[in-house]
């Protein structure tokens, strides 16, 4: 229980700094209930869900796989659901369409590169993360090609997207967003028991009772497609997937359904912070969230490939 409140209440601090503090120093005062509402709410829904999908897609991930350095944006999810956003935004013009269009071409495309990677990777871990990273710069740097046919306006803006830019939402992708988030946020909840099972051999798991292919192919695609939405409204925003799962770690068991709620308060509260950092760093510059969190990324994950293979050298 105090577990659960300390992690709502970081929540609340991360929430209440992302709306109130670092609004811009030449706001009217008489515009800045408009500003919040207007512009930081929607900005803010967008970071919120973002945390929240990619800790429990990578959660998921990472327990599914059985391989702790797994996330939507290490094995490749992220740069094949970018690719297809871009495309859809080239095809259709503007905004691509709607958010319908974006996150159906995102999954799509984030789907098959992930079941290319994972069969190409046979059951091996290290060539499951190669093949994702490879992937990964392979889809991005095609959807910068493909972005050169376009004006300099557009081109900023895509430009803004592939670095995980947050922009405010409109009310019909809040609603979808948010619909989409619960429908298949909650199935992989509800599948917590069987997801823990999975951590034992497939053998294992079939003596438990477990349909071992269905539940694996269930989780998979709820992971994807929550990763796939937060790439359809905000770009790429690497290593949430993978940096919230090992701290939850910190604080239960390896209990999906309570690592599943700690994600849920934590992995919004680091993009909030980040969100807000951003807007702190610099006020004459934007500088998407999504370039604080790739650089802190990095270096966990460094260390995470670090602490593997020495502890596989032991």
């Amino acid at each position: 229980m105090k577990k659960t409140l300390f992690f709502i209440a970081l929540f609340c601090v991360a929430l209440f700094s992302a709306v109130f503090l670092f609004l811009p120093k030449n706001l009217d005062p008489s515009l800045k209930f408009e500003f919040i509402t207007a512009i930081r709410l929607p900005e803010i829904f967008a970071v919120v869900l973002a945390g929240a999908a990619l800790s429990v897609s990578g959660l998921a991930f990472q327990t599914v796989l059985r391989n702790d350095l797994a996330d939507p944006y290490v094995l490749g999810i992220s740069g094949g659901s970018c690719f297809g956003v871009t495309l859809s935004i080239i095809a259709f013009g503007g905004t691509g369409s709607g958010i319908f269009f974006r996150a159906s071409s995102s999954f799509i495309f984030g789907l098959v590169c992930l079941f290319i990677i994972i069969k190409l990777s046979g059951n091996s871990p290290e060539r499951l993360l190669l093949l994702g990273v490879i992937s990964n710069i392979f889809f991005s740097t095609l959807a910068r090609v493909f972005t050169l046919q376009l004006k300099p306006s557009e081109l900023t803006s895509i430009n803004y997207f592939l670095l995980g830019f947050i922009s405010p939402l409109n009310s019909n992708e809040i609603l979808f967003s948010f619909a989409a988030f619960i429908f298949f946020a909650t199935p992989l909840f509800l599948l917590g028991d069987e997801i823990d099972i999975l951590s034992f051999s497939d053998d294992e798991s079939k003596t438990m009772g477990v349909n071992v292919q269905k539940t694996r192919i269930l989780s998979i695609l709820f992971a994807t497609i929550l990763a796939s939405l937060i790439v359809s409204i905000c770009g790429m925003i690497g290593f949430i997937g993978l940096i919230v799962p090992h701290i939850a770690r910190i604080f239960t068991a390896n209990d999906f359904k309570k690592l599943f709620l700690i994600s849920i308060f934590l992995g919004p509260s680091i993009t909030l912070f980040a969100y807000s950092f951003s807007k702190m760093a610099n006020a004459k510059i934007v500088v998407p969230i999504g370039l604080y969190i790739n650089l802190f990324g990095i270096l966990f994950f460094v260390y995470l490939f670090a602490k593997k293979g020495f502890s596989n050298g032991a």
